[in-house]
């Protein structure tokens, strides 16, 4: 994504057509009927009930992009078909870490939505990410520690 509020069109695999947006304040009701949707054995590995509509409304009504930056994929009708998080820690000794959770509608399933959304979602990360440090960590764990050396 060029930007974190910009809305992208995709081809699937099938020749269906979605659109890739972030997730906004008035998606509760479509975001809670998506994930009422999702197979129980798909939930048990999460860690909140997305079923309960407060989780859902505190989703919805607390997005802070510091915290998380949340994607969903809507259809040509409007429903949300998949749901994708990047969910980052910006403190402490982890702060390099980042978590991207993705969840595809049965229906939209091994038609590649699910790698459209998490390579977005990893594109955001790359964005932020300083160009400068970047290169001193991979060169780092490539050569290990350069410093004094000219």
């Amino acid at each position: 994504m060029a930007s974190r509020d910009e809305t992208l069109r995709f081809r699937l695999k099938d020749d269906t057509r979605v659109v890739v947006r972030p997730l906004q304040g008035g998606d509760e009701a479509a975001l809670l009927a998506f994930f009422r949707k999702v197979p129980l054995e798909d939930r048990l590995f999460m860690e909140d009930d997305i079923t309960d509509p407060e989780v859902i409304r505190r989703w919805c009504g607390d997005i802070d992009p510091e915290k998380a930056y949340p994607l969903v994929a809507v259809d040509g009708s409007g429903n949300i078909v998949a749901d994708g998080v990047l969910r980052m820690r910006k403190t402490g000794w982890q702060r390099h870490i980042g978590e991207i959770l993705v969840t595809v509608d049965r229906a939209f399933q091994h038609k590649g939505l699910g790698s459209i959304l998490t390579r977005q979602l990893h594109d955001m990360v790359v964005m932020e990410i300083d160009a400068d440090v970047l290169w001193e960590q991979m060169m780092e764990l490539e050569f290990g520690d350069l410093s004094g050396v000219y």
